[in-house]
């Protein structure tokens, strides 16, 4: 049998049908909808990637303005007050990539940087330069803000430490060449008006 023109046109109408549900529907409570690959969801968020770039940044929504998921294979959640509880909670595994990622995005959100920013900004406009020690220190403590649904796995607490490292170095290094340069113009102008 022959290839024609109609039926490879019939073919292709197929295949770009057939992939065209093939994505989940993620309906939000203004309506507004979004194509996406939902991932999973905690009792919190909502993580997906959008359907255009799959092998995008994993992305996530609170579940409170979420309407409605309808998943590929024509099943649906709906996420209205009547029917979710509190307490819902799906347990989804993600790979190791897919952890990285979610940790990376979290510490870009949840870590605060502001005291060694401020201790580093302080020192160096006091002692040129030694602000720059305070990046040595990896982060700590209340500033860390490790989201609590994830307290418990380490590899997220890893790769979370390691960009909230990576945040806090970056930004004490920028405050550091700030209030050193700030400092040594303050110093020669003092020097040079006397």
């Amino acid at each position: 049998m022959q290839l024609t023109l109609k039926h490879i046109f019939t073919i292709l109408l197929l295949l770009i049908y057939s992939f065209s549900f093939s994505q989940d529907l993620i309906i939000l409570n203004t309506g507004d909808e979004i194509k996406a690959k939902v991932l999973g969801y905690d009792q919190s968020y909502l993580r997906y990637r959008v359907f255009d770039d799959l092998s995008g940044k994993i992305q996530s929504l609170s579940k409170n303005d979420v309407s409605l998921i309808k998943y590929d294979d024509g099943t649906s959640i709906s996420f209205g007050e009547k029917t979710v509880k509190q307490n819902d909670t799906t347990i989804v595994s993600y790979s190791n990539e897919q952890i990285e990622e979610i940790a990376k995005n979290d510490a870009n959100i949840y870590y605060d940087p502001t005291s060694p920013i401020l201790f580093a900004g302080c020192a160096s406009f006091c002692f040129p330069g030694i602000g720059v020690f305070t990046a040595l220190v990896p982060p700590s403590g209340e500033n860390l803000k490790i989201p609590v649904e994830y307290a418990s796995n380490k590899e997220y607490i890893n790769y979370y430490t390691q960009e909230a490292t990576f945040i806090k170095q970056k930004n004490v290094l920028i405050a550091t060449g700030v209030t050193t340069t700030l400092s040594l113009l303050f110093w020669i102008t003092l020097i040079s008006l006397m």
